[in-house]
């Protein structure tokens, strides 16, 4: 990420800590006290998982899981703030008995380790799918990335504007791209190796800024009915 964008991006968190009424400061510790937030939340919950329904989101009641196959993980960005479309779209999964993990990206790395270990006896955790906002988005290709240098592959990855161009690896069958350049989102590519599909979804003049993209109804819609279509794949519904 280049000056003018990590400028952007800087001017972009004040204004919104502004907006959203949480002082500049409380916003730096917050973010000092990640890796102690996230050693925590390993001790809290030893799968790393954060139902929809935890004290940060609505209790709700959850429909009895359908599929009891696949794994699906949801990424907010930047110290849980802005990326609560991800709360949301879990919960309309969730309703439509798709069991998920939402969770901060910086948990990433530790649920595709523990993933990949469980894929090596378990290959009902196929298909593997993961969504992601802002700096989730950016974590949902590089978490996808340590997947496959651990021969896991990865059926299908949904970005909500992310704010690198990071390459995609070719562990990936599929990546829906939605992002606004005008705001912070960018085009993604495949690397070298990359045989999948990119549907880019070019947002900029539909109203998408950065902090509401994620939470588009629309957009939930379309990434729901996706992910249903996935799961009833023969080859991944055969595995029930």
């Amino acid at each position: 990420m280049g000056w003018k964008r990590a400028g952007r991006l800087l001017a972009f968190l004040v204004v919104g800590l502004l907006a959203f009424g949480l002082p500049v400061g409380a916003a730096q510790s917050q973010a000092a006290k990640a890796p102690q937030e996230a050693s925590a939340a390993k001790k809290a919950r030893p799968d790393l998982r954060e139902s929809v329904g935890s004290k940060k989101a609505p209790a709700r009641k959850r429909a009895a899981v359908q599929y009891d196959y696949g794994s699906i993980y949801l990424l907010r960005g930047l110290a849980n703030i802005f990326s609560r479309g991800m709360d949301t779209l879990g919960a309309e999964l969730e309703k439509d008995g798709i069991d998920v993990t939402v969770t901060n990206h910086a948990h990433a790395f530790d649920l595709a380790d523990r993933l990949a270990r469980k894929y090596k006896a378990d290959k009902s955790v196929l298909p593997v799918i993961i969504i992601g906002h802002s700096l989730g988005a950016n974590k949902a290709l590089t978490m996808s990335r340590r997947l496959g240098q651990k021969g896991v592959p990865v059926r299908l990855v949904v970005l909500f504007d992310a704010t690198a161009d990071l390459a995609i690896p070719p562990n990936v069958e599929e990546v829906i791209n939605f992002y606004n350049p005008t705001s912070m989102g960018v085009a993604v590519k495949g690397d070298r190796g990359f045989k999948g599909k990119i549907d880019a979804r070019n947002l900029s003049g539909n109203g998408f800024g950065h902090i509401s993209i994620d939470k588009s109804s629309k957009l939930h819609a379309e990434v729901v009915a996706k992910v249903k279509a996935i799961l009833k794949e023969r080859r991944f519904a055969r595995r029930k």
